[in-house]
Formats: structure tokens, C-alpha cells, sequence
């Protein structure tokens, strides 16, 4: 891993080009091509009990309190510390994934980069994110940063960056099924970064056992709740 200025960067990654700005109505056409991105919300169900618990917890100190309507009064506490933390805590990851549905992907890579590298240096905050961000996500942050990373290069006919960006993801998350599918993608072929990136796997500069069958899963552009 690349050290910048302090920052963790992706290692082999292009820095992305700065896009010149278009009109709405320019963008929309541009896009109008391009097939809706697959969009996955991935729940741990156990992160369900945790958000229940909290919340009776609020409930309990708002009748403790004498707060009226202490059900009422607690679930709105709840929203609203939810919304504040990820306001504050997530928000590259957000702005990452509206410029990924807008079609911006440029904007995109540089936001999902940003939440990987905040999430990276903050570890402690993603592996207890049913806590500390009230999210019910599955997939921790700095992987949804990944796989984000790696799909936007795929849209982007980037493959070469996008098998590098899987190959780190599971550098640091070996059971990412995602990240294991993604790569099996680029050795069907497809489009001409799919392409060369299989090449690369024949020619042995890939590890050989991403050329083993793998479970079938989505590779879509991951989004957390």
C-alpha cells in the first residue's frame, strides 16, 4: 500500500482525471445509454437485535425521565442520532453513491477512495459499526470502499484497475465472495479491460488460484444502511 502525505491510497490506481463540468441536461443524455447501476444493501440481521436494543434502552431512559410519549420520543432520538452520525461519519461514502448512480463515476472513484482511506485509519469505528454508526450493513465500510472502487473501474472499461482493486480487496478481506466473483467476470471476457485482464491471469500475473471456480454472487455497487 501507497503512503501520501500520510494518506493510504489503493496501490496501482490512476489518480483520477478531473471532469469537466456539464449542464444537467447534458449529463442525463450521456447516461441515457447506460443501463440503471445495480444497487445491493447487504443486512446483518444480528446488527438488528443491537438497533433494538438500543432503542429500548431510549425508551426506558425517556420513561425514566417522565418524557410523554417515551416509544414516540425514543424513535425519534434514534432517526435523528442515525442521521447525524452517518451526516457526519459517512459522508464520502454518500457522496460516492450518488455520484455513482448519476453516472459521475470519476466522482465517485474519488469519493469511495476518500471513505476508504477515513474508514482505514479509523478501523475501530467500522468493526463496530452497529454501535458506534447505527448501521445494519453486512459488509464493513472499507470493503463496500473497495468493491465500490472496483466496480466504478469496471462501468468505467477500466478492468485493469478494477482486477487490481479486487485483488487488494481480498488482500485484506479473503472470504469477499464479491471480490472473488469480480475477478471470475474479467476471466469471461466481456468488454476490452475483461479482456486484458484475463490475459494477465494466463500469463501467471495474477495469483493461480483466482482461476478456480467460485461461488456465483451480485457484483454491484455496494451500499451501506
Amino acid at each position: 500500500m501507497s503512503v501520501s502525505n500520510g494518506r493510504e491510497s489503493v496501490p496501482g490506481r490512476r489518480p483520477p482525471a478531473s471532469p469537466m463540468p456539464q449542464p444537467g441536461p447534458v449529463r442525463a443524455r450521456a447516461n441515457r445509454g447506460r443501463p440503471p447501476m445495480p444497487v445491493i444493501h447487504q443486512i446483518a440481521w444480528v446488527s438488528l437485535v443491537v438497533q433494538l436494543l438500543i432503542v429500548g434502552i431510549l425508551i426506558s431512559a425517556a420513561m425514566y425521565t417522565g418524557v410523554p410519549k417515551p416509544i414516540l420520543t425514543a424513535t425519534v432520538v434514534y432517526l435523528v442520532l442515525a442521521g447525524l452520525i452517518r451526516a457526519l461519519l459517512t459522508t464520502h461514502h454518500r457522496r460516492g453513491m450518488h455520484f455513482a448512480r448519476e453516472g459521475r463515476l470519476e466522482l465517485a472513484i474519488a469519493e469511495f477512495q476518500k471513505s476508504y482511506e477515513f474508514f482505514h485509519r479509523h478501523a475501530w469505528l467500522d468493526e463496530l459499526r452497529y454501535l458506534c454508526l447505527l448501521s445494519t450493513s453486512r459488509v464493513s465500510y472499507r470493503e463496500m470502499g473497495l468493491l465500490n472502487l472496483a466496480y466504478c473501474d469496471l462501468w468505467a472499461d477500466r478492468g485493469e484497475d478494477a482486477v487490481k482493486t479486487y485483488l487488494r480487496t481480498i488482500e485484506e478481506f479473503p472470504h469477499s465472495g464479491l471480490a472473488w466473483t469480480g475477478i471470475k467476470l474479467f476471466q469471461q471476457g466481456g468488454h476490452d479491460g475483461e479482456r486484458r485482464a484475463a490475459s494477465s491471469i494466463a500469463a501467471g500475473r495474477l495469483p493461480p488460484s483466482i482461476a478456480t471456480p467460485t461461488a456465483t454472487a451480485d457484483v454491484s455497487i455496494r451500499e451501506a444502511r
